[in-house]
């Protein structure tokens, strides 16, 4: 059972609001235009493993060829294959999923270190691995500089209060 099956739903909306105060890259790196690389998130299905293999290998591809542009910076290159990890883990995918989603959201964080998104993806990577406390710490982290919607708040009180 998903005790946060609804988060990738509020997280959409949230890549969707602030994806405007970030560069826009060009079409076609990581598979799509969106800071999101055109996950569908919150749903789980063949089709959606298909476009998550696809927007890890292009974006593999991308940060192995050294060809990221001005406006695709490497950290959203990293944050977009980050996110699509999530998005496995999110769907089933194990301690491999985990490691690749933690390894791409801390160098995303590392040349970015205030890279919001990349705090909240790497929080629903704890979250989903079961690993709450550090959940906590990098959606408080997410929060402090600047992601304040209301599921933010009510993810650190639903955390805080799991046994």
């Amino acid at each position: 059972m998903r005790i946060f099956s609804g988060i990738f739903a509020a997280w959409l909306g949230l890549v969707s609001a602030v994806a405007g105060e970030l560069p826009e890259p060009a079409a076609g790196n990581c598979n799509a235009p969106a800071m999101d690389a055109g996950l569908p998130l919150a749903v789980c299905g063949p089709m959606t493993q298909t476009l998550t293999e696809r927007v890890i290998r292009d974006c593999t591809g991308i940060l192995a060829s050294g060809a990221t542009m001005p406006e695709t910076p490497p950290a959203i290159i990293r944050y977009r294959r980050g996110l699509a990890h999530v998005q496995q883990l999110f769907c089933g995918g194990g301690a491999s999923s985990y490691q690749a989603a933690l390894a791409d959201l801390d160098e995303a964080i590392r040349q970015v270190p205030a890279f919001r998104e990349a705090f909240a993806a790497r929080a629903l990577a704890h979250e989903y691995s079961g690993d709450h406390l550090q959940a906590v710490f990098d959606f408080r982290e997410a929060y402090r500089i600047g992601i304040p919607p209301r599921w933010l708040v009510e993810r650190l009180e639903i955390i805080e209060n799991a046994p």
